[in-house]
């Protein structure tokens, strides 16, 4: 490792340093309901967010086609309802999060 004499950061050979000068930005903490009703949602990926819940539609008839959702590490106390009619549903992260109890759609065979 370096020391980068213009910002005074250190900087290594894998991680570009102009990363280091880019504002933070506060996590979103929901996402949009409207998110619910795209009917060719496939995958989600929302990890890392501080997501206190996710969508109430997400994974109802509206998203015939949703086969991975992945929203480890945020706030989740419970899934939406929907999720229960997600039938092409084979791939749930919800590690991390605050859930007390699995749904019961939660099948053996999901990932």
């Amino acid at each position: 490792m370096q020391e980068d004499p213009k910002t005074q950061r250190s900087t290594s050979p894998s991680r570009d340093p102009a990363f280091d000068l880019l504002p933070s930005f506060p996590f979103p903490q929901e996402l949009p309901p409207s998110l619910a009703a795209l009917p060719a949602l496939a995958s989600l990926q929302a990890g890392h967010n501080q997501l206190a819940e996710l969508p109430p539609g997400l994974g109802a008839r509206q998203q015939p086609g949703l086969a991975v959702l992945a929203a480890p590490a945020n706030r989740l106390a419970g899934l939406p309802p929907g999720l229960s009619e997600a039938a092409a549903l084979t791939r749930l992260d919800v590690s991390g999060n605050a859930l007390e109890v699995l749904p019961g759609f939660i099948m053996p065979g999901m990932k």
